[in-house]
């Protein structure tokens, strides 16, 4: 008797851990399923965000297409885009793609990692093209986020 006792304690005992490992199991599958609506939800709010901010951006920007000044700015910016990549893609053997991204990342002072003259031509040319362009592209920037904000208070 006492035998079918301890028996019946270890198909118990068995059981038990059983079950709490489905538990366990289902209750980590149930905090994923949150985790993840919870990421996806953060998602949807940083996406939203994005759009709206993006369209006040576009909204200012075709307000600032009236102004000369402005029109000037943003010739002068397309110009030196479009010289550094022509540049960099003639000159550095960079795609198309990557030297027009170097050339923007460049003068909106952000750098690149991956990309770098090879040539001690290109390392002059990037030193002017960062003296003469960086105040450019910031200075439309800063033209671009007053209007921004110059909106929003009103």
């Amino acid at each position: 008797m006492v035998i079918g006792i301890q028996k019946g304690k270890r198909a118990y005992t068995a059981a038990l851990l059983f079950l709490l490992e489905k538990h366990i199991l289902l209750e980590n599958i149930y905090n994923e399923r949150q985790s993840t609506s919870k990421i996806r939800a953060r998602e949807d709010t940083r996406m939203i965000s994005f759009i709206l901010t993006l369209r006040r951006m576009l909204k200012a920007m075709i307000q600032l297409i009236k102004d000369k000044e402005f029109q000037v700015l943003l010739v002068i910016t397309l110009a030196i885009l479009v010289s550094g990549t022509i540049f960099y893609s003639t000159v550095e053997r960079f795609s198309v793609i990557d030297a027009l991204y170097f050339s923007a990342a460049t003068l909106t002072t952000v750098g690149s990692a991956n990309l770098e003259p090879a040539t001690d031509f290109g390392k002059v040319f990037t030193i002017i093209y960062m003296i003469s362009g960086i105040g450019v592209m910031l200075t439309m920037i800063l033209k671009l986020s007053r209007q921004i904000t110059s909106k929003e208070k009103n």
